[in-house]
């Protein structure tokens, strides 16, 4: 053992002093004071940061087929009524979806951009009664689509109902000839358009489409279908006699899907302002989108979207013509890779390795400084009392 003892002591590297050949010095006292405060400081900083995740990413081949994409939209129209908006939904597989308001809501603005209550209109009948202005589909009745029924719509409950029936018969309409129909002299558009004439619109909500190249537009008018043909019929909101629609708009969100910690998507915040005073402008967004897997940290996995984005914009001045139509379209496609990102904890051993660094560092850091000026101040006093 004592062998061993006198052996050990040879690999000392921990030699020691006595204590009374120690020598302490303010100047020793104060760097102390620093380094721990430094060490502390920098090991809560690297604790912080082991309590986050890493995400590590990778790039493969998508070989999802047949999902579904999700659309969420929420975009403010400061200067056009809800009553002229149209959201419609196109994909190349031939699908669409026109005229939508199941899916997307819209909010009526005042000129301060504040929200419209809704309050429904009391009107007073031949007998002097008041009550509330009663529509075909609250009786929960269903008129007739004027020789446009089929076996799956073999009644229309409202002018919309109407409308649609035609599209799909192939049948035009016009303006005048809506106004004849019994849903849509209820309803009267125009007359609706005309009320809320100087009013702003927010339309919201979310669409559910074929993982396909298609757009999203939302337009001046409405969508028909007229001789296997997709025509824009906007005559019932030629409200003034001339064409003049300012489609100044703020994209308050959009996303293809949802979103994950992190996540950034280009148009959200995006605000255009059209100053002209007659005709309008068709603003055109070009996505293209990345499919992207997010795996969290509990074994959760959240499929959604990212997306990048390029503008343009077109006036448009005769009406709806080759120059373009008044509206908002957003044109998406979708490339063949997806992006996966995984959260994966910070490995323990490697913040007890940085710890040790930032003591031993430290420490050493410190030893040298002290070192450096003991020996500075013991050289000065020696010159103090050579020069006496």
């Amino acid at each position: 053992e004592k062998i061993f003892g006198m052996f050990a002591e040879a690999f000392d590297a921990f030699s020691r002093t006595e204590n009374d050949l120690r020598i302490k010095t303010k100047a020793g006292g104060v760097i102390s004071l620093v380094a721990v405060m430094v060490m502390v400081v920098l090991a809560i900083s690297e604790v912080s940061i082991y309590t986050q995740t890493d995400v590590v990413g990778r790039l493969y081949v998508d070989p999802s087929i047949g999902e579904d994409l999700e659309i969420y939209l929420d975009i403010t129209f400061p200067h056009l009524p809800c009553a002229l908006l149209s959201v419609n939904a196109m994909d190349k597989t031939g699908d669409s979806q026109l005229n939508l308001h199941d899916e997307i809501f819209t909010v009526r603005l005042g000129k301060d951009g504040n929200p419209i209550p809704f309050i429904e209109k009391i009107k007073e009948d031949v007998s002097g009664e008041r009550h509330l202005n009663e529509k075909t589909e609250d009786k929960g009745e269903c008129g007739s689509c004027y020789g446009a029924e089929t076996e799956e719509k073999p009644c229309c409950r409202t002018c919309e109902d109407v409308k649609m029936a035609y599209s799909l018969k192939g049948w035009a309409y016009s303006a005048s000839s809506l106004l004849k129909f019994k849903q849509c002299i209820q309803e009267d558009v125009k007359k609706t358009a005309q009320e809320q004439k100087g009013e702003g619109c927010n339309v919201h909500g979310a669409i559910r489409v074929h993982r396909v190249a298609g757009q999203i537009n939302i337009i001046v008018g409405n969508i028909v279908l007229r001789n296997s043909y997709f025509t824009i019929d906007a005559s019932p909101f030629d409200v003034d006699g001339k064409f003049a629609f300012n489609m100044s708009h703020t994209i308050n969100a959009f996303s293809f899907g949802k979103s994950y910690p992190g996540m950034q998507n280009p148009l959200d915040k995006v605000s255009k302002i059209w100053n002209g005073t007659s005709g309008s402008v068709m603003y055109d967004y070009y996505a293209k989108v990345v499919p992207t897997k997010y795996e969290f940290l509990d074994g959760m996995t959240l499929s959604t979207n990212q997306f990048s984005i390029i503008e343009s914009s077109t006036p448009v001045q005769d009406g709806y013509d080759s120059s373009g139509t008044p509206g908002v379209f957003i044109l998406y496609d979708l490339s063949p890779i997806t992006a996966s990102f995984k959260e994966t904890p910070r490995s323990f051993l490697h913040l007890l390795i940085n710890l040790m660094a930032i003591l031993g560092g430290i420490f050493t850091v410190a030893s040298l400084v002290d070192s450096f000026l003991y020996g500075s101040l013991q050289r000065l006093e020696k010159t103090t009392e050579l020069g006496r």
